[in-house]
């Protein structure tokens, strides 16, 4: 059974304070890899978007739609976004993942930075991006690797998805092999 999302919001609240001085920082490699992956001209849904700290380096001219589940970290994201990004080329959504995948299908490029290990059920998440995303959009998954728990998660997530660690060789049942990537701060699955 899943958490309440006000259970969920509570644990973020008590970890923000100190946010931008832990994890925001070891978390930079990938924040950096997803601004240049992400790709230009597209429609981005951020699952979990935080406080933002990456909304600096994101390019701008996608469109990006940024969620999450706590109104008082958004509130700090849209500084930031107010602060990097043209007016009009983006927008706040607080609601959880499920809520924001069904209401935002239209979105070229999903990312989900660091969130998967705290989504709760993230296997019928993923089972839901599926069965809505286009065929067009990507699934970018970025995993951290300094939870004690991360590599039996990590494992977990790629024996789901049905990928291999070295190289993927299968997807979830229903995603095409060039439709997801699972960035780890240690390991780079790739489709190809």
């Amino acid at each position: 059974m899943s958490k309440p999302v006000k259970e969920t919001s509570n644990a973020w609240r008590w970890w923000l304070p100190i946010y931008k001085y832990t994890w925001e920082r070891w978390q930079q490699s990938s924040y950096r890899h997803f601004a240049a992956n992400v790709g230009e001209n597209k429609v981005v849904l951020d699952i979990g978007t935080g406080t933002g700290a990456y909304i600096k380096m994101l390019p701008k001219n996608n469109y990006y739609i940024f969620t999450d589940i706590d109104s008082k970290s958004l509130k700090i994201a849209k500084v930031q976004a107010k602060k990097y990004l043209s007016s009009g080329t983006y927008e706040f959504d607080c609601c959880d993942a499920t809520t924001a995948i069904k209401q935002h299908s239209h979105a070229n490029v999903i990312s989900m930075l660091h969130v998967i290990t705290v989504i709760p059920l993230p296997e019928q998440l993923l089972d839901l991006i599926a069965k809505t995303m286009q065929p067009e959009t990507t699934l970018h998954i970025y995993v951290s690797g300094f939870s004690k728990k991360m590599p039996n998660l990590l494992n977990k997530l790629v024996k789901f998805l049905g990928f291999n660690v070295i190289k993927v060789q299968l997807l979830h049942k229903d995603l095409s092999s060039e439709k997801i990537c699972v960035f780890n701060e240690r390991y780079l699955l790739t489709t190809s």
